[in-house]
């Protein structure tokens, strides 16, 4: 407790120093028409608040999941607990204008607003109107103010899905005196992976505070594969699908689709960037490249571009679009799940720049045969059990890129099974957590 007290003073102390600074450049950003990352009044604590919120007998769940994949990983948790527990608001909050927009199209929440910065002040008054029965943090999101105001008001806080990277665990080890308090003050921590509860347990978490749950992004993607059960994947073409790409390895996907095309005639690619910031320079390289194109945005639809109608699945746009084109570029937010069943083989962007990689468990459901670069340390834990099923190929270099296509492309059967082996371990891995977090949602 002493350590709590010590944390909260020095953190704040810091803060008052800043603050006035800080005040100060929001203020500018905002009357000079710059963009604050989310609205101000949220930022400063004045966030969303229902009717119902104002009432002592109400009970308010306040989940925070920083960005997109934090926000989608909760998406059926969410929709089970509002299932479960009607009469319990739903509080989300998120960190990112992308999380704010992925949450508003696809989350069951009550509210939606976003994280105000954990400034005291700011964090009180958040407190104060959201009236948090309980609070649930998704992944990593530790603010030391957010956390001491809960233990204050004696609220307790669950961390899901609780992720310890390579990264963050020199920087936890290094401030462990920091940390270790903060992260005891959880009531639970249900950790995704063993090595991750060893990390936590290294970093003098109380073990008995620890479960594993498994990885609740296994959940949720089976779950959204399940809802669209009765789509069935098409792969009457070879399709090469290339997800959450970054500047920097563009050039490795083109160069590659130009090595398979001489002895793949009828091969095609899909390229989705992470970001949309840089799809000028990506439409130039491609342009360079001599490849045609179809560039697939909130403006130019894809079944508007093609006279597709509602009715009708997106199974005949994208035939249409591969007659007259080589390659398909998606730069609209939300449509790369509904992509993955057309694929043969996927490769993960951010693998060949320093990143670390993205999400492998969208094709892994959707039995793709997955290709991974060698910066795959956000996504470790995962990519190294398919790697161990065999649904998985590492590569270090554009010369492995090559060979590992060329020899998946001929062999189809090889295809199959790696992605067959890679469903077959998500809906073994969803079981479990399916489980925990019934029993999560029962005890609230």
């Amino acid at each position: 407790m002493l350590a709590i007290i010590l944390i909260f003073l020095i953190y704040n102390l810091l803060q008052i120093l800043i603050l006035p600074f800080f005040l100060a450049y929001l203020l500018y950003r905002k009357f000079s028409g710059k963009k604050i990352f989310g609205s101000f009044k949220h930022r400063i604590g004045l966030v969303e608040q229902t009717s119902a919120q104002k009432k002592s007998n109400t009970k308010t769940i306040w989940i925070h999941a920083v960005s997109v994949g934090e926000v989608l990983s909760v998406q059926h948790f969410i929709s089970q607990l509002k299932k479960q527990k009607p009469d319990t608001i739903i509080y989300l909050t998120v960190g990112t204008p992308a999380g704010k927009e992925v949450a508003q199209k696809n989350i069951a929440a009550d509210v939606i607003s976003f994280m105000p910065y954990d400034f005291l002040p700011f964090m009180l008054l958040a407190f104060w109107r959201i009236r948090p029965s309980k609070i649930f943090i998704i992944e990593a999101e530790i603010w030391p103010n957010m956390l001491i105001l809960a233990n204050l008001f004696r609220i307790k806080k669950y961390l899901i899905n609780a992720r310890v990277s390579a990264r963050s665990y020199g920087r936890y080890k290094f401030l462990k005196f920091i940390f270790a308090p903060l992260f005891n003050s959880f009531e639970k921590i249900y950790a995704q992976s063993q090595q991750d509860k060893h990390r936590f347990i290294t970093l003098n978490v109380n073990q008995e505070k620890i479960d594993v749950l498994g990885d609740i992004k296994i959940f949720n993607v089976y779950q959204k594969w399940q809802a669209q059960v009765n789509i069935q994947e098409h792969r009457e073409h070879e399709i090469l699908l290339v997800g959450s790409i970054h500047p920097g390895e563009l050039d490795f996907y083109v160069k590659l689709y130009q090595a398979l095309k001489p002895s793949h005639p009828n091969l095609k690619m899909i390229l989705a960037p992470r970001h949309f910031h840089w799809i000028q320079e990506l439409e130039s390289k491609i342009k360079n490249a001599g490849l045609s194109y179809f560039m697939w945005t909130a403006q130019n639809d894809i079944r508007n571009a093609t006279n597709i109608s509602q009715s009708q699945s997106l199974d005949h746009a994208i035939t249409q679009i591969f007659e007259s084109h080589n390659l398909l570029l998606v730069c609209k937010l939300g449509e790369l799940f509904n992509l993955y069943k057309f694929a043969n083989i996927f490769y993960l962007g951010g693998t060949f720049v320093n990143i670390g990689g993205h999400n492998l468990l969208e094709p892994a459901v959707w039995k793709n045969a997955c290709i991974i670069g060698p910066h795959h340390q956000n996504t470790q834990v995962v990519a190294s059990q398919m790697e161990k099923i065999g649904g998985l190929i590492p590569v270090n270099n554009f010369e492995q890129l090559l060979q590992a296509s060329q020899r998946l492309l001929d062999d189809h059967d090889l295809i199959k099974q790696m992605g067959q082996r890679n469903f077959e371990w998500i809906l073994q891995e969803s079981k479990p957590v399916e489980v925990a977090i019934q029993e999560i949602i029962k005890n609230i």
